[in-house]
């Protein structure tokens, strides 16, 4: 019986198998070659042999399946065997082989080194951490490539439909493509990508990770005049720069027309509009502040003279806005639009609407904030005929100035007007149309303790015009006791549309049949819509000064009266008159 004694296996070669060698063999097999003893003297014959891959010396784990040869031959104790394990186990990790012959387990393992060209070829470097360089012999990335001309160190070029450079990166805060230009004062570029397919993309990056700040491609220099990411086009009708879908982010301040943005969006230009927003169906510029003293839109025209703007929106639609901000906010001193001109004929907010018929507005502000504004116009000015906020509308059922503050408590404002003008308007509104039932301001509050309209200050809370140079066919108020007889003061209660609340006061339709000249109707001419009391004013005047020539009269009638009344009295007094008798009775 034939036994074996402590084997030494010594690896003679480990070489990576070659097509040219043997015909259909896997570029992962590879031939061992080991001396087998039998006690002191070489061993002969056939011997089965399990070959298995190892992560450590001793102990670890087996890495890979274990390769069974039966009847491997061996003569004068030499033995060639072919080994495949797959691609898989080779990782970079250091890999030992472990053989047992005849069921008895060699030691001890036999480390497997790699072959020099697999290392260094033809200027491809492979370091101790499996990194590869291209052009550069100490690589400190998985891939690193190096140019020392001015080509570029990767070029993708694709004539299909496919990608120039495609970069996938699968972890939560990777990145697809990450490319540096890092020589300082040079024009050099972090990547160039090429393709000449008609559908291809020069550069394709594709981050697939559903969470995370992954980037799909990335770009970033160093160098004063280099560029993290450039695009560029020689078609009239193509695109520099593409974005769709999602929120098309940037990150720091981004500058169109301007070499150092001063804010997250900074757009600069000489003539025409810096910024023009056009949609068919939503909104052409969209502000939106959730910052308790912030602004939704601020628009600011530097220039002191000329009819500039600090905003300007205009809508065609009968449904849309040409400027529409919202402070999303609750609480604090925040604005749905703010404009700000600093120009004696500018404006610090101008909206129009060109529609001529449907609901439109000029400027539509709203604000849920308890203390916020709806529309706040401000101009600083100190002389000129300048205004807070001027809200113009053409069309016969439009609103130059509409604004809606929905909070139910609160101090809240419709409209805040402020002009700091000696002869500004906080609030100036004008309705340009000759006909329909418009406003050049409109206030409604549906408080049961608000007020339609209120002013308050130092001066003058209010007026209208009504100078003699304005009117003609002047008459007095007639018979002014018999129409105040037909009136009457009641006690009512709104409905829940008018805020259901107790209240005191007149029936419209009543006083119109009195003095139909201070009853507003509908348009069917019989249901009165309100009436103006401040117009009572002229007839309880007039009926003040009936009463007055009344008691007058009276004053006179009875002062004649006691006059007779004293006379009568007097004769009374002296008793009865003697009488003389005639002769002859």
């Amino acid at each position: 019986m034939r036994t074996l004694t402590p084997i030494v296996l010594a690896v003679l070669a480990l070489l990576l198998a070659a097509p040219a060698l043997t015909a259909g063999t896997s570029d992962t097999a590879f031939t061992y070659q080991g001396r087998l003893r039998s006690g002191a003297l070489p061993a002969n014959g056939t011997f089965n042999m399990d070959f298995a891959l190892w992560d450590a010396l001793s102990g670890g784990a087996q890495v890979g399946v274990t390769i069974a040869i039966v009847g491997q031959p061996v003569a004068s104790g030499v033995f060639s065997a072919q080994l495949d394990f797959g691609a898989s186990v080779y990782d970079g990790t250091p890999r030992w082989l472990e053989i047992t012959v005849n069921g008895s387990t060699l030691s001890p393992r036999q480390a497997l080194t790699g072959a020099p060209f697999s290392v260094n070829t033809r200027g491809l470097v492979v370091n101790a951490d499996n990194e590869v360089g291209i052009g550069v012999s100490d690589p400190f990335v998985p891939l690193h490539v190096e140019a020392a001309t001015i080509s570029p160190a990767i070029l993708g070029d694709n004539s299909g439909t496919g990608a120039g450079v495609s970069g996938v990166t699968r972890a939560t805060g990777g990145t697809g493509v990450f490319g540096t230009a890092t020589g300082v004062g040079t024009t050099g570029d972090g990547v160039v990508g090429s393709s000449g397919g008609t559908a291809g993309r020069g550069v394709f990056g594709l981050a697939f990770a559903s969470t995370g700040n992954t980037i799909g491609v990335s770009g970033e220099t160093f160098s004063p005049a280099g560029i993290g990411v450039r695009g560029n086009t020689n078609s009239p009708t193509a695109y520099a720069g593409y974005f769709t879908g999602g929120r098309n982010y940037f990150e720091g301040n981004v500058g169109i027309g301007i070499d150092e943005p001063l804010f997250k969006l900074h757009v600069e230009r000489t003539g025409g509009s810096a910024i023009f927003g056009d949609s068919s169906t939503n909104n052409g510029v969209w502000g939106t502040s959730a910052g308790t003293s912030g602004t939704g839109v601020l628009g600011t025209a530097t220039a002191t003279t000329g009819a500039n703007f600090g905003v300007y929106g205009q809508s065609a639609s009968n449904g849309g806005r040409g400027v529409f901000g919202e402070a999303t906010a609750t609480t604090g001193i925040n604005f749905g639009v703010h404009g700000v001109s600093s120009s004696t004929g500018g404006r610090g907010l101008f909206g129009q609407a060109t529609a001529s018929d449907g609901v439109t507005y000029g400027v539509y502000g709203q604000n849920h904030s308890n203390s916020g504004q709806g529309v706040f116009g401000e101009a600083i000015a100190t002389t000129g005929v300048t205004s807070g906020v001027r809200g113009e509308s053409a069309s016969g059922s439009g609103t130059g100035v509409f604004a809606l503050a929905s909070a139910s408590t609160g101090f809240a404002n419709g409209v805040w007007g402020e002009s700091r003008s000696t002869t500004g308007r906080g609030v100036f509104g004008v309705a340009n149309a000759s006909s329909g039932m418009n406003y050049g301001v409109y206030g409604h509050s549906n408080s049961a303790t608000g007020f339609d309209f209120y002013a308050g200050g130092v001066g003058m809370d209010y007026g209208s015009s009504s100078s003699i140079r304005w009117k003609s066919n002047i008459r007095n108020i007639d018979a002014p006791l018999d129409k105040l007889a037909q009136l009457r003061g009641v006690y009512y209660d709104w409905d829940e549309a008018h805020g259901g609340h107790h209240d005191v006061g007149m029936i419209a339709e009543e006083v119109g049949e009195v003095l139909p000249e201070i009853v507003n109707y509908e348009e069917n001419g019989i249901d009165a819509i309100g009436m103006d009391y401040s117009k009572m004013t002229p007839l309880l005047v007039e009926a003040v000064k009936a009463l007055h020539d009344k008691h007058e009269a009276l004053r006179a009638e009875n002062e004649q009266l006691r006059e007779r009344l004293e006379k009568l009295e007097a004769v009374v007094s002296a008793g009865p008159t003697p009488v003389a008798s005639r002769v002859g009775e």
